[in-house]
């Protein structure tokens, strides 16, 4: 999502929502076999020692910890897994890269970071759409993207900004 354009915060947001959907659904799911089990252990019990006694009680109160704890976990790992994520290069996350943004080509190194700033500043790209690598498709488009959405582009630090696409 980042690659076409999506802000950091807003897919830092969406992974800790799909985390907390997924740790409620866990823990929905881990409720109801505490009640399965307690009504089983019951059964066995109560049925082995002829007797009315309850041998497993899950209250509501158990509930509500189960859950906050389940809640609270898992968004902590999701906050975590998204910070990474979000945090990793777009590039590096293709396996065109490494962690830091810098792109890993036998020809040519870019030692250009690949990331969007502001309205009505420079967006660098590195050199692989000189050198002719496999992804100039992508990149272009990704281009003309940011080109309509009013971004100044430069394909390295000694080019200056321009408003317009490159040609084909």
């Amino acid at each position: 999502m980042r690659f076409i354009g999506v802000r950091r915060r807003v897919v830092f947001l969406a992974l800790l929502l799909e985390a907390a959907l997924i740790a409620l659904a866990g823990s929905a799911v881990g409720v109801g076999l505490a009640l399965l089990g307690g009504a089983l252990t019951n059964a066995y019990y109560r049925r082995l020692f002829d007797t009315a006694l309850i041998f497993s009680l899950v209250t509501p109160r158990i509930v509500l910890f189960s859950v906050a704890l389940s809640l609270g976990l898992g968004l902590g790992a999701g906050a975590l897994a998204a910070w990474r994520l979000v945090s990793t290069s777009p590039t590096a996350l293709w396996g065109r890269g490494d962690a830091a943004g810098r792109r890993v080509s036998q020809s040519a190194p870019s030692p250009a970071s690949n990331r969007a700033v502001g309205r009505g500043h420079c967006h660098r790209f590195g050199d692989a759409a000189r050198h002719g690598h496999a992804e100039r498709g992508i990149e272009r488009s990704f281009e003309r993207m940011l080109l309509s959405r009013g971004y100044q582009i430069r394909l390295s630090r000694r080019e200056p900004c321009r408003s317009t696409p490159r040609r084909p």
